[in-house]
């Protein structure tokens, strides 16, 4: 598999389906969108409502780990080099014609679980380092290794939403308040 080389100086489009950077998996990029997508689809108006809606600590919680509300450019279309091959079997072709003939537009993209920070090799060496750690140090299995990441985890999230809870009151989604700029507008 090769990485996709991106030349792009300002990608405002959907920051969830950002074209795959060198320092991530492609293959867990793909999974970790699809999974996303699955997530957010089914679940959707639960998400907003806790996300917006209910107050408590189960819910502070939720906001310091879901993605809180944006507003980006629908129809961007990176400059990448005329045929860049994210795996072998598939091609990806974008032209600069292409990307000339979308007219984006601004869309507010509602609150979201957005796994793919999973997919990064940075996220991936600590996994290993904690999990070598947990086995080799430790003396830990796999399993009583994951559930003290798991517990680990928590407390952080719980600790982040004691000290810094997210206000979704403070977040402005009008399409006007924006530094989004359209041609045209």
């Amino acid at each position: 598999m090769r990485k996709v080389k991106v030349e792009t100086k300002w990608y405002d489009g959907n920051p969830d389906t950002l074209p795959v950077r060198s320092d991530e998996s492609p293959f867990l990029v793909r999974i970790t969108l699809f999974i996303s997508q699955l997530i957010n689809n089914r679940y959707q108006d639960e998400i907003e409502d806790i996300y917006f809606r209910r107050s408590g600590l189960l819910s502070e919680m939720f906001r310091q780990i879901c993605t809180p509300p944006v507003v980006c450019r629908k129809g961007v279309v990176p400059e990448v080099s005329p045929v860049t091959s994210f795996s072998d079997e598939s091609d990806f072709e974008v032209t600069n014609v292409q990307a000339a003939t979308k007219r984006p537009r601004k869309v507010r993209l509602p609150p979201r679980i957005v796994l793919r920070p999973l997919a990064s090799f940075r996220f991936l060496f600590y996994l290993a380092l904690v999990y070598l750690g947990a086995v080799v140090l430790f003396g830990q299995s796999f399993t009583s290794a994951s559930f003290y990441i798991g517990l680990f985890f928590t407390l952080v999230v719980t600790f982040k939403a004691f000290l810094a809870p997210a206000d979704p009151k403070e977040i402005d989604l009008t399409l006007h308040a924006t530094n989004l700029k359209l041609e045209g507008h």
